[in-house]
């Protein structure tokens, strides 16, 4: 009878410590996660383009917003 009660004890006592563990490196690894995310970001050129589709020529267009002068055209393809 004694060491059921002990077992019983002994097996909740470690239950509350693992889901305490569990929930702190649950945590830790979430803000792993956050930071890693902080700094993976996109590539920044500083410039600012503008895109346009002809869909008549199926073409993409990158324009500078400013001079509207072409800079590029990609051929996008037909749809389906």
């Amino acid at each position: 009878m004694v060491l059921a009660k002990l077992a019983v004890y002994f097996k909740r006592r470690y239950m509350e410590n693992n889901k305490k563990v569990l929930t702190f490196r649950s945590a830790i690894a979430l803000v792993l996660c956050i930071l890693c995310l902080s700094y993976a970001h996109a590539q920044e050129h500083g410039k600012r383009l503008l895109l346009g589709i002809s869909k008549t020529d199926h073409k993409l267009v990158v324009m500078n917003p400013v001079t509207l002068l072409i800079i590029a055209r990609i051929s996008i393809g037909r749809s389906a």
